[in-house]
Parts: C-alpha cells; structure tokens; sequence
C-alpha cells in the first residue's frame, strides 16, 4: 500500500503562481521556516523514522548547494533520466526514480521512513494531485501586501484543485491546522501559525498558511 503523502506548497493567492525561472519569485523567510519544520516533523529529534521529500529534478537542482540535499530527510528525486541521473544517488540518502510508482514502492519498503512530502515543481504536483494516495495540501498563499509592493510574476503553476477536477479539496480551519502540526510533530511550524491562521506580512509580502484535506 503507497504511502500517503501531503504537497507543500507556497503559491500566489491569484492565480497559484509557484515560480519562475526555475526558481521562487520571492524571498519569505517564514515559509521557508514553516518549511523546514513540516518536513523534518518529530522523527529526527526523537531518534525515530526520517520524513521524506519528494520532487523533481529541476527542483532538486534549484536548491542551492550548500543545502542539498535537505538535511536530516530521504531525498527522493523523480527523473525521466533517471539513468543519467544516477549520480544523484551518491549524495547522502538521496534516490532517483523515473516514476512516483517506484518512488512510493522504494519509500514502503523502507522501515525507517515516516511521513512523505511533495515539494515540486509544477509537473510533480500534477502528478500527485492525481493519486488518491495523496491527502493533505499545506498551501502557503503569497500576495503583495501593498500596492506598492512589486508585482509577482510566475512562469510555472499550481494546478488549481480547488475547483474539483481533481478530486473533491475542502479547506479545514485554523484548529484543524494546528492539530496537523501536532500529529506529526512540528511544533515549530504551529509557532509560525497564528491561532486563527490569519495572514501576516513580511517585506511587502503577505502571506497566510492554510491546509486543505481530499474528503
């Protein structure tokens, strides 16, 4: 049985804008935060399974080496070369694969792996909005605070599950959230959460952090 597995995402509230140049069209430094504590969760700090982060190749290469791979998790990367790109496989705990099918089956059989994450880009998305192994989205919403503030602009999007062509998405609230984070162990993400989930501004950035569940 697949794994289920939750998107993390940060996306424009306009129109689910998640980067361009094969890279994010914002610096946010609390998202990141979020980030880093959803994806490490509980297992790391208490000596028990590795959360796992899953994406594509461009999105691998997008983070900047003296990051990857992400510390302290499994690394999975999809590649339709993942022949040429088996290099990959030298860093440490880090695994290519040419399709989510052999990415899940690996992760499975894995004992010491626990929750697992989809972090991009827009294709892999795509790909696990698909599955029905796919439960949870952790959906950052990004918009200029300001009409001063420099528009966003994106080459690369989100596809819009909201509208129910994939599946049928509700959106808990602020306390569904916050018991997420508890269940898998990410205090430090439930401190960058407001108690009702509000949007909060940084840089001429407003952003807002929101789960969405497949009923």
């Amino acid at each position: 049985m697949p794994p289920s597995l939750t998107l993390v995402v940060a996306a424009t509230s306009r129109d689910l804008g998640i980067g361009a140049a094969h890279g994010l069209p914002w610096r946010l430094p609390p998202d990141m935060a979020f980030f880093k504590a959803v994806t490490l969760g509980a297992g790391t700090a208490t000596g028990g399974r590795r959360n796992a982060v899953l994406m594509g190749r461009t999105t691998y290469a997008s983070i900047p080496p003296r990051f990857r791979p992400l510390a302290d998790r499994i690394n999975v990367v999809l590649s339709r070369s993942a022949d040429a790109d088996a290099s990959l496989s030298s860093a440490p705990d880090t695994h290519v694969f040419s399709s989510f099918p052999s990415a899940l089956e690996y992760l499975d059989s894995r004992s010491d792996a626990g929750d697992v994450f989809v972090v991009g880009g827009g294709q892999i998305y795509d790909q696990a909005l698909r599955l029905d192994c796919t439960k949870r989205v952790l959906l950052t919403y990004v918009s200029e605070a300001s009409p001063s503030t420099p528009p966003i602009v994106c080459d690369t999007f989100l596809p819009d599950f909201r509208v129910g062509n994939l599946g049928a998405w509700v959106r808990r609230d602020a306390a569904s959230l916050h018991a997420y984070l508890a269940s898998i162990g990410a205090e430090a993400a439930q401190a960058l959460v407001p108690a009702d989930a509000s949007p909060r501004e940084h840089n001429g950035l407003q952003y807002e952090f929101t789960l969405w569940e497949r009923e």
